[in-house]
């Protein structure tokens, strides 16, 4: 299951505990997708300045970005094609604080291995027609 690390989930968070704890945070999401090490990237873009910057898990199908907005520690999820897709499908957000429930952990987790499984499917055009780019 997911491990928070507490300093994320308190109201002062420094732009040093948000990539520490975020990298933290985002491995454990890779052991619950049961990611191997070498299917995905964890990285780093600190802010400038003031700015707290970003925590991103990167594999070839999702693309997740722990970051601070007004409303708090926020988790960015998607699903890509390839780690070079920085665009990639819906951006879908969940507060880092929601998911300190046990049961909104669980859906979360769901919802990644639902977004996984799909994107890793091939595409089939429709019947009868051919597919449109």
């Amino acid at each position: 299951m997911l491990h928070i690390p507490q300093a994320l989930l308190d109201t002062n968070v420094t732009k040093e505990t948000l990539h520490h704890s975020g990298r933290k945070f985002l491995r454990s999401v890779a052991e619950a997708l049961d990611l191997k090490p070498d299917t995905f990237e964890l990285r780093s873009t600190k802010g400038i300045g003031g700015g707290m910057g970003e925590v991103i898990l990167h594999s070839d199908h999702l693309y997740l970005q722990v970051h601070a907005s007004d409303e708090g520690l926020g988790v960015l999820h998607r699903v890509c094609k390839g780690r070079n897709d920085f665009a990639g499908g819906q951006n879908r957000y969940v507060k880092v604080s929601e998911l300190r429930s046990h049961t909104c952990a669980e859906r979360f987790v769901s919802k990644l291995q639902h977004m996984l499984s799909q994107a890793q499917k091939p595409f089939k055009a429709p019947a009868g027609g051919q597919a449109h780019a």
